[in-house]
């Protein structure tokens, strides 16, 4: 199994992280990488994580990039260590919608995972990491503050708590 060297390095972790954030960087960098025949030659399906039973709508990495997490029309998320290829946790999050939006909470040690859905809904879910691939974790927190579906969540580093959703009834709380 090849070893991808850049996965624990804090370096590229940090330049991945500061492009999402800093607009000019991923404009800089932009044409340089996709116009660089060499790289775009080595792109492809790596492996496929098998798991949703509905279409995959939202994708979201923890802060040192070893988990991913899927939102899916299924209702579930999932959390993936995308390295070993193998599930960490099915979330089955109550959802009567699709879920559009999956972030971890910052400073959670990625034990607080939120989801916004097409139900209108906004949870917070506490996430337990143990070894098992499905669970069903009560909802820590869910505000019914939207009328219309959920499309979006964000949160910022330096604050833990701090949760925003927007959706397409046109408010952002």
């Amino acid at each position: 199994m090849e070893e991808h060297k850049w996965v624990n390095d804090p370096l590229v972790m940090r330049y991945l992280r500061s492009k999402e954030i800093n607009d000019s960087l991923r404009l800089i960098h932009q044409s340089k990488l996709s116009s660089m025949k060499s790289l775009i030659d080595r792109i492809g399906l790596d492996y496929e994580l098998v798991g949703h039973g509905g279409c995959v709508n939202c994708l979201e990495w923890n802060a040192d990039g070893s988990i991913l997490a899927s939102g899916s029309d299924d209702l579930h998320i999932i959390l993936w260590d995308p390295f070993l290829k193998k599930k960490i946790a099915n979330i089955d999050t109550g959802h009567q919608g699709n879920i559009f939006s999956v972030k971890f909470m910052p400073q959670s040690m990625d034990g607080l995972v939120a989801s916004a859905a097409g139900d209108g809904k906004v949870k917070i879910h506490w996430v337990d990491h143990a070894p098992s691939t499905n669970s069903t974790p009560q909802a820590s927190l869910q505000c019914n503050c939207h009328v219309g579906r959920v499309k979006r969540l964000a949160t910022a580093p330096d604050i833990p708590y701090l949760l925003w959703s927007g959706a397409e009834d046109g408010t952002v709380m």
